[in-house]
């Protein structure tokens, strides 16, 4: 690990500029998305599938458990 931490101090540091303009049309593409896909009705839908599923899930796991008790098997 010493050897890459070298290899790694050696290296330039980099450095990222994102000026306004280019945020500026992330954000007005990602306002078409909204427009065009309602993501925050899909966010909810998903959010009562994501519900049901583990209330599923820990249901299954209580009756696992509940099987192996010697007098509550079934």
């Amino acid at each position: 690990m010493n050897l890459v931490a070298t290899i790694m101090d050696l290296l330039p540091p980099m450095s990222i500029n994102v000026d306004d303009v280019s945020f500026g049309n992330v954000l007005n593409f990602l306002r078409l998305i909204n427009f065009i896909i309602p993501v925050s009705e899909i966010v909810r839908i998903l959010g009562i599938i994501l519900g049901i599923k583990s209330i599923q899930i820990i249901w299954a796991v209580l009756l696992r458990v509940k099987s192996f008790i010697p007098t509550m098997g079934a």
